[in-house]
């Protein structure tokens, strides 16, 4: 379904959760009230020349689990840690037929978890908790660095094109794309960033509310631990931008390269919310 997008070698293991809302009495047979997703991934397959309005994965997701369900079934899709995650190597066009065909593959995925059963839990009550952590920003590259990463992958871009290595050069195209932003973006930003994290725990079920795209692995530390489901969300409660792994700066990736966070920064954020997520919840933090 999706790899990630910049060393696709890496073998991340994705997971789909679901919450399933369905009426206390309803039998087994009985469409759900609604289903609450949450994947890893980039929620994109249309190309950059696409003109129409469209939802695009998440879209193509809800249309054909509702077929499969049933209309009156509500369907959402949120996107978790899927930061360094997208359908970049694993999608065959950029067109409307692979989105549907992408869309059908991880509803099909959600329909046979629920016809499998879906496990029931109590969720509530609601407890809350809120946090704000500050977040040291990185120094922005010299106009050195830049100009020599340029010329490099600029012509590296040019034999993996010439090669049709089409997904590759995409790869390198976008970190171009980095590098043409990374001096103005960070050159006058303050030295630290304040990025508010939410959980809300109903019972049994956790949910961890980031403000921006973490890393895939950081949402898998982030869940390690607890005993019971949780549903993490990215772009929650505003927009940091791309919270990367320490170990992912040793590379010159565009998510690397847009980012304002120094290294670091993505784990002091999965230990806070790890943190948060331990603590009494009863009120605001």
């Amino acid at each position: 379904m999706a790899t990630n997008r910049d060393h696709p070698e890496a073998g991340e293991d994705l997971t789909l959760d679901l919450l399933c809302l369905v009426e206390a009495d309803s039998r087994e047979s009985t469409p759900p009230i609604a289903v609450f997703g949450s994947f890893p991934c980039h929620p994109t397959v249309l190309g950059a020349g696409n003109l129409d309005i469209s939802a695009d994965l998440s879209g193509a997701f809800r249309r054909q689990l509702r077929a499969a369900l049933g209309q009156n079934t509500w369907v959402a899709l949120a996107t978790g840690a899927g930061g360094d995650i997208s359908t970049r190597h694993t999608r065959r066009a950029q067109d409307f037929i692979e989105l549907e065909r992408l869309g059908g593959v991880l509803a099909e995925r959600a329909r046979s978890l629920l016809l499998a059963g879906a496990r029931p839990i109590q969720i509530l009550p609601l407890a809350l908790g809120n946090q704000s952590v500050a977040l040291e920003l990185k120094a922005p590259l010299s106009g050195d660095a830049v100009d020599a990463a340029q010329t490099s992958l600029t012509a590296r871009r040019a034999e993996l094109l010439r090669t049709g290595q089409t997904a590759e050069a995409r790869t390198v195209e976008t970190m171009l794309q980095g590098l043409a932003g990374t001096g103005r973006a960070h050159a006058a930003a303050e030295p630290h960033l304040l990025a508010p994290i939410s959980v809300a725990r109903l019972g049994q079920l956790d949910l961890v509310a980031l403000p921006g795209e973490p890393y895939h692995q950081l949402g898998v530390e982030i869940r390690r631990d607890r005993r019971g489901p949780v549903l993490l969300l990215g772009y929650t409660n505003g927009y940091i931008g791309y919270i990367p792994t320490r170990e992912a700066y040793a590379s010159l990736d565009y998510e690397i390269l847009v980012s304002p966070l120094a290294a670091g920064a993505g784990e002091r954020l999965r230990d806070a919310a790890t943190q948060l997520l331990a603590s009494s919840i009863g009120g605001s933090k």
